[in-house]
């Protein structure tokens, strides 16, 4: 190790040594994310892969005090996220490799779009509390067995897009509450 002495030279040997201070209160930034307080309706175990990111951009209007844009805060398949889509309210679930219609979508929902998933079976009520819903997009899945009822709760829907699937079974009353 070589010494070339002077005042700077140990000032600069001395402070690479010492151990990082931490900065003044005043300079610390508050993180930009708050914790998550869910309603305690919510029974099963949460991690953070199941959180989308609604989730966190709630969160992070919550923290610097901006009221709630909507209340969209269900638990979804991460990738999922909203937006308006030619003035109505869309969830778009979209190339996500779901198996099965997830459920927890905002009553508001008007479009939703599960497209180029990998889902067989739309069950009985799969879309229960959608009555807004306006237009389901389904297709490029792999839909084979469309049960009873599976509709039934869709009494605002005027579009259904169910092409490139593999259906096999429609039970009987399948579309039977679909008026358009």
């Amino acid at each position: 190790m070589f010494f070339f002495g002077g005042q700077a030279t140990w000032a600069a040997i001395k402070q690479s040594c010492d151990p990082p201070r931490p900065r003044p209160r005043e300079q610390q930034q508050p993180p930009l994310v708050s914790p998550l307080h869910l309603p305690t309706s919510v029974k099963s175990p949460l991690s953070a892969a199941r959180l989308t990111p609604l989730h966190l951009i709630e969160a992070v209007r919550r923290r610097r005090g901006e009221p709630e844009a909507n209340k969209t805060t269900a638990i979804l398949p991460v990738g999922c996220f909203n937006l308006t889509y030619q003035g109505l309210f869309s969830m778009i679930c979209q190339s996500l490799g779901l198996a099965e219609v997830p459920s927890g979508f905002p009553a508001q929902t008007q479009l939703l779009d599960l497209s180029n998933n990998a889902i067989t079976t739309i069950g009985p009520n799969a879309f229960a509390g959608l009555s807004s819903l306006v237009r389901l997009y389904l297709y490029n899945n792999k839909i084979s067995i469309a049960s009873s009822g599976a509709f039934s709760s869709l009494t605002s829907l005027q579009l259904l897009s169910i092409f490139n699937n593999a259906l096999t079974t429609l039970h009987s009353g399948v579309f039977a509450t679909l008026t358009a």
